[in-house]
C-alpha cells in the first residue's frame, strides 16, 4: 500500500496528525557515518528530517487529501511522522536500548533497535532528551516521530509490537508515567562508591559518571571542582568516554541536583512553560527563518528568533536606524535566554543563526566574543585608535621643535561586537564584584 494511503488511514482511524519524513544515515563533516552502541553493538545513527519546509500549522490542523497525495509523491519521502502531542492525542518515550522499561500496549520497535512507548496525551508534556543521563527521551507537544512501516528499506523498517487492534488499543493508552527524571536508578549519593567506579569498562560507564556526578554536586562541590571530578575518574575507564559524552552526562546531573534542591526549598514560583509564540511574532525574514528551521531544531522558536533578531542587528552596525522623537536608535539588542539547564537547548538555537550570519559576512564572524569581566575590558573590545604626542627635536641643539603624533595602538575599526555568554550567571557574579563598572557601562553602550 502506498505510504500517502496508510498516512490517511493514520489521519481517519487513528486520528493521527502526519507529516512526509526522510530517513537516512548521518554522516559527520568528514562524510563518514555516525554511530552509537545499543546493546553493545555498533549501529549506524538514522537521521529523520521533515520533507516540508514548516510542519507547525499540523500541530493544530490534520493534512488534507491533496496535502498527503503531494507529499508523498516525493520518492524521496520514505517515512510517515506523526506529530505527538494535543492534536493525535498521543506522547512518546523513545527509549534507546534492546529492551524498554516503559511498557504500553502500544509499542514500536525502532530501526536501530530501540523502543517507541505509547501513552495518552497531558497536559504540558513537551519534549525532552536524555533524562536522567539515559538514552531516554520524550516526544510530546512539538515533536514527532516515526511510524511503521516506515524505512530504508523493506529489512530496515518501523515496527509496531502490539497485541489486538491498534484502533481500539489507542483509545485505551495508559497514563503517562510520573518520571522523576531520574532513569538511571537510584541516584542518592550514598551508592556511589569510589573504589567501584574506577576502571569501568563498557556498560556501565555512563551510568557510573552520572552517579559521580550527582554525588559531588549534592555534596556542594563548586561546579568546576565536580567536573574535574568526574573528568578525572573517566580518565580511569576502560576505555573513557568521549569529552562530549561527558559533558552531557555532567549537565544532565547537575540539572537534576538542582531540581532536588529546589523541591526542598519547597520552591513556589510557576514555572509553567510560557505560551508558545502568536503567529504574528513571525513576521517577515525573521519568521521565515524560524519556520524553516525549526522542524531541524530542537531548539524553542522563541529563542531562534531572539537569537536571529539580535545578530541580524550587530551584523547590519550601527548605520540602520529608527528615529523615535529627536533620538536615532541602531538595531542594538540585548537578551537573556531563559531554559532548564542542559535540556533547554538555549545553546543549539544559537547555532544556526550563527551559521547563517557568518556565511554571509566572514569578518563578523570574529566579531563574536565572550568572556564578560569588566568595563574596561569591553571598551578594549571596540577602542579607538590610540595615539601619543612624539617630541620632535633639533639635531643641533636638542630642543622640542615640534610633537607628532605616533600611533600606538590601530584600535578596531569594525566595532560590530557581539558578546554571547552561555552562563548569565557569571554576568550577574562580575557585576555583583565592587567597583566593577561593566554594569554602567552596558547600560551606556544599550543607549
Amino acid at each position: 500500500m502506498p505510504l500517502s494511503d496508510i498516512a490517511k488511514t493514520c489521519r481517519d482511524i487513528y486520528v493521527f496528525s502526519v507529516i512526509p519524513v526522510i530517513l537516512s544515515y548521518k554522516v559527520d563533516e568528514n562524510g563518514n557515518f555516525e554511530t552509537k552502541i545499543i546493546g553493545g553493538e555498533e549501529v549506524r545513527k538514522i537521521d529523520k528530517k521533515p520533507a516540508i519546509t514548516s510542519w507547525r500549522e499540523f500541530q493544530k490542523r490534520f493534512p488534507t487529501d491533496q496535502e498527503l497525495e503531494n507529499w508523498f509523491s516525493n520518492p524521496k519521502v520514505n517515512a510517515i511522522g506523526l506529530i505527538t502531542g494535543k492534536i493525535s492525542g498521543v506522547v512518546v518515550l523513545d527509549w534507546d536500548e534492546l529492551e524498554s522499561p516503559y511498557k504500553s500496549p502500544v509499542m514500536v520497535k525502532t530501526i536501530t533497535g530501540g523502543y517507541h512507548s505509547y501513552y495518552k496525551q497531558r497536559e504540558g508534556i513537551r519534549n525532552t532528551v536524555h533524562l536522567g543521563g539515559k538514552t531516554l527521551d520524550v516526544r510530546g507537544e512539538g515533536g514527532f516521530v516515526v511510524i511503521p512501516p516506515s524505512g530504508l528499506n523493506s529489512d530496515l523498517t518501523y515496527k509496531w509490537e502490539i497485541e489486538g487492534k491498534l484502533s481500539d488499543l489507542l483509545k485505551n493508552l495508559p497514563d503517562f508515567p510520573d518520571l522523576d527524571f531520574d532513569e538511571n536508578g537510584d541516584t542518592d549519593k550514598k551508592t556511589f562508591d569510589l573504589k567501584e567506579s574506577i576502571g569501568k569498562e563498557e556498560g556501565s560507564r555512563n551510568d557510573t559518571l552520572y552517579r559521580a556526578a550527582c554525588s559531588a554536586l549534592s555534596r556542594n562541590y563548586d561546579l568546576e571542582d565536580a567536573s574535574v571530578f568526574v573528568r578525572s575518574l573517566n580518565q580511569t575507564f576502560k576505555p573513557p568516554l568521549p569529552d562530549d559524552e561527558v559533558t552531557r552526562i555532567f549537565n544532565s546531573a547537575k540539572d537534576f541536583i538542582l531540581k532536588e534542591k529546589l523541591k526542598n526549598q519547597k520552591d513556589t514560583v510557576n514555572t509553567s512553560w510560557p505560551s508558545p509564540l502568536a503567529e504574528r511574532a513571525l513576521y517577515g525574514l525573521a519568521g521565515e527563518f524560524v519556520r524553516t528551521v525549526e522542524p531541524h531544531s530542537e531548539a524553542d522558536p522563541a529563542a531562534l528568533l531572539l537569537n536571529f533578531l539580535i545578530a541580524f542587528g550587530s551584523i547590519v552596525g550601527d548605520k540602520p536606524r529608527i528615529k523615535i522623537g529627536p533620538t536615532y536608535h541602531p538595531l542594538r539588542l540585548f537578551g537573556v535566554l531563559v531554559g532548564k539547564t542542559a535540556k533547554g537547548r538555549k545553546g543549539e538555537s544559537w547555532g544556526y543563526p550563527k551559521q547563517i550570519f557568518t556565511s554571509i559576512d566572514d569578518l563578523w564572524g570574529h566579531k563574536i566574543a565572550s568572556g564578560l569581566s569588566s568595563g574596561e575590558g569591553l571598551i578594549w573590545a571596540v577602542r579607538d585608535e590610540i595615539t601619543k604626542n612624539v617630541a620632535i627635536k633639533d639635531k643641533k641643539t636638542q630642543k622640542i621643535q615640534e610633537y607628532e603624533k605616533e600611533v600606538v595602538d590601530e584600535g578596531i575599526k569594525d566595532k560590530r561586537l557581539l558578546v554571547v555568554e552561555s552562563e548569565f550567571a557569571s554576568v550577574l557574579t562580575v557585576l555583583s564584584r565592587d567597583g566593577n563598572t561593566l554594569s554602567a557601562l552596558l547600560r551606556d553602550a544599550w543607549d
